[in-house]
């Protein structure tokens, strides 16, 4: 059986799920935060996944790479969040047997390497529930979390309670300065009476578990990471999920816009959000998944990949079980 080392700058619940899932059908699989060229070359790894965030990789994951494509290993790159940061030219040596993106409208900025290339999201923690939601009952309000600055929330039309999470902007400003300028907003017109300014945690958790909120996660600055968080937060609580069509590619299979969720134009996700709150959609659909629903098809496609690129490096592309690019 293959023996996989996955690697991450840090340790999170996802990538101990990841752990976990692979396990239970039968992969040695170990997990390391270090780069420990040593533990390479006295363990019998098969595979050795590099589960990154964002780029740039720094100049010791490039090495270490370099040297574990040398030794033989069969090597993937996962990048969930996409920047500017790629160096095109670093990778030219580099390339990895595959790299994997969070959604497919990553994969164009990588079209010059020379690798294959798939759809792997971060998995979400999502708990199953021994009752299906309540669903006579109709979200209350909206929820959407701010990006970059207070301004987004005036974007947004809506005559319904709805709140903004800026708890992400309390890592340049502090909160005394975010409430005068909301304030300053509101006095100006910019928003309305019903826009609510959320800027601790609490507030959060009982919009999410006491509540029934439709959750507005569809802005296009929002990475596949804190994606994938709230995915953990909101699902099979009561609530209802508005994404973007590439956000909606990660788990392709389990989203159905009208049914379980409303998907939305990642170009105009502004624009369709607007005309779903004049028009309200109907508010008793609620976002509820059973955990193999997402878990079972990725953990079944990476298995997959893992023993494609172990054996069969040379064919992987006409492999009919998993969605391969070039």
């Amino acid at each position: 059986m293959n023996h996989v080392l996955l690697y991450s700058r840090k340790s999170n619940p996802a990538v101990d799920l990841l752990v976990e899932e692979l396990q239970s059908i039968g992969f040695t699989v170990d997990q390391t935060q270090s780069l420990n060229l040593p533990r390479i070359i006295l363990n019998p790894y098969n595979t050795v996944h590099f589960l990154i965030e964002e780029f740039p990789l720094s100049i010791k994951e490039v090495l270490f790479m370099s040297l574990v494509k040398s030794l033989g290993k069969a090597t993937i790159l996962s990048v969930y969040n996409f920047n500017n940061k790629i160096s095109k030219k670093t990778f030219n040596f580099l390339c990895p047997d595959v790299l994997s993106v969070s959604q497919t409208n990553h994969l164009k900025f990588f079209r010059a390497w020379d690798c294959n290339k798939v759809i792997i999201p971060q998995l979400p923690s999502i708990r199953n529930l021994s009752r299906r939601p309540r669903v006579d009952e109709e979200c209350s309000s909206y929820l959407l979390p701010l990006e970059s600055d207070l301004e987004e929330a005036c974007a947004i039309n809506t005559s319904q309670d709805i709140y903004f999470d800026a708890r992400k902007l309390l890592t340049s400003r502090d909160s005394s300065s975010l409430r005068k300028n909301w304030a300053r907003l509101l006095q100006n017109k910019k928003i309305a009476a019903n826009y609510h300014l959320v800027l601790s945690e609490q507030k959060v958790e009982q919009l999410i578990n006491e509540e029934s909120v439709a959750v507005i996660l569809a802005n296009t600055k929002m990475s596949h990471t804190d994606f994938t968080q709230w995915l953990s937060l909101v699902v099979n609580r009561n609530n209802l999920v508005i994404l973007n069509d590439y956000q909606a590619t990660g788990f392709a299979q389990a989203w159905t816009s009208g049914r379980n969720c409303y998907v939305v134009s990642f170009y105009e996700w502004v624009k369709d959000v607007n005309q779903l709150l004049k028009s309200p959609p109907d508010l008793k659909i609620k976002t509820f998944f059973k955990s193999s629903q997402l878990v079972e098809p990725l953990i079944n496609n990476l298995s997959r990949l893992y023993t494609k690129i172990l054996h069969q490096k040379t064919s992987l592309l006409s492999s009919p079980s998993a969605n391969i690019y070039k």
